[in-house]
């Protein structure tokens, strides 16, 4: 069986050709758009208004936004205790997004359709430890899927593979971030 791979990539604030170019080179066939608002004042090059169609009169590409499932910035539920081994908050919340129906539901259409087609993820932050994608990633490897991020830096391209956050685990076939094992087990015998 042939390992899938995804490919990631923060628009920033490169140009839409330069974006394009490298879609192009790595014969990516959808995008996927994981920001919660697809809009930007510093960048209106990636508006969802115009951006989908430029995209598909340029390459014939995909364009799939999922904002409303994969997006970040989300608020903290408090009732979920599995995801305390995080430290940031923003990312916290949106582990505990990722046990949503919604998002689980979501997931399990992405992972269909990157088993058929090279996708491609995209939001804005350029450095994927600062982003949501992060966790997305982390739940993808934990499934199977290889994750190369894209670091695009005056027209130069760089890649790199994801690698697992070391706290990450697979329970229940959902990605969490316990505080430790030891937590973990507590949390789960309070529930």
């Amino acid at each position: 069986m042939t390992t899938k791979i995804v490919y990631t990539i923060g628009h920033s604030s490169h140009s839409l050709s330069d974006l394009i170019d490298v879609l192009i080179k790595l014969k990516i066939e959808s995008l996927i758009d994981i920001r919660r608002s697809p809009k930007s004042i510093k960048n209106p090059q990636f508006n969802s208004d115009t951006f989908p169609t430029i995209l598909y009169e340029q390459t014939k590409m995909n364009y799939f936004f999922k904002g409303d499932a994969f997006g970040g910035r989300r608020k903290r539920k408090k009732s979920l205790m599995d995801n305390n081994g995080l430290i940031d908050s923003e990312l916290r919340a949106y582990a505990d997004h990722m046990q949503t129906s919604n998002f689980i539901y979501s997931f399990n259409e992405l992972l269909s359709l990157i088993s058929s087609q090279n996708c491609l993820l995209m939001c804005s932050e350029s450095d994927v430890n600062e982003c949501h994608r992060s966790l997305l990633s982390d739940y993808l490897l934990l499934k199977g899927v290889d994750i190369i991020h894209i670091i695009l830096t005056d027209k130069n391209i760089s890649t790199f593979k994801h690698i697992l956050n070391p706290i990450a685990r697979l329970t229940n076939d959902k990605c969490i971030y316990p505080l430790n094992d030891d937590q973990f087990k507590k949390n789960i015998n309070e529930i």
